[in-house]
């Protein structure tokens, strides 16, 4: 009889809760994959510049026309225009020497969909044997598809230090 009350009261609590309490523990639960899933892509495309892999670079970004790269005052648009900026933009480097995040804050909006801010620092040397220290902040918006996280739209800028 005891047990019945203590079934009883704690079902009429559960049906008084509101819904988005009910189900926080589930909401929760793809929120952290979210943001650990948004946390490694970001650690990839770290290894992949520190290791100069151009297609795990590339992979990184949305292939999409819809994409769009916005830094340090100029926007290209659509994937067709980065791939080909690219290398231009990390020929004229021998090397990455460091590659740090901070102040990381990942916003997971849906299981698909994501946004990150972060800053950076970084130190390479150039094709002249020149060491340059920099610093940035950046916002991606991260679209998950067909089970991979690519960033759909970025901006931010380059800081000499």
């Amino acid at each position: 009889m005891r047990m019945i009350a203590m079934m009883a009261a704690t079902g009429v609590l559960l049906l008084a809760s509101p819904p988005e309490t009910r189900g926080q523990e589930s909401s929760e639960g793809w929120r952290q994959a979210v943001q650990d899933e948004i946390e490694r892509a970001l650690d990839g495309y770290r290894d992949a510049i520190l290791s100069r892999d151009y297609d795990a670079m590339l992979g990184f970004w949305s292939d999409s026309d819809q994409f769009v790269f916005a830094g340090d005052g100029r926007i290209l648009g659509g994937s067709d225009a980065w791939e080909a900026e690219m290398p231009r933009h990390y020929d004229g480097t021998l090397g990455w020497e460091q590659w740090d995040w901070q102040s990381v804050h990942i916003l997971p909006l849906s299981e698909s969909s994501a946004s990150a801010t972060l800053e950076s620092r970084f130190r390479w040397v150039d094709v002249d044997g020149a060491t340059h220290n920099s610093r940035g902040a950046w916002t991606c918006v991260f679209l998950k598809s067909n089970g991979a996280w690519k960033v759909a739209h970025t901006n931010g800028t380059h800081i000499g230090l």
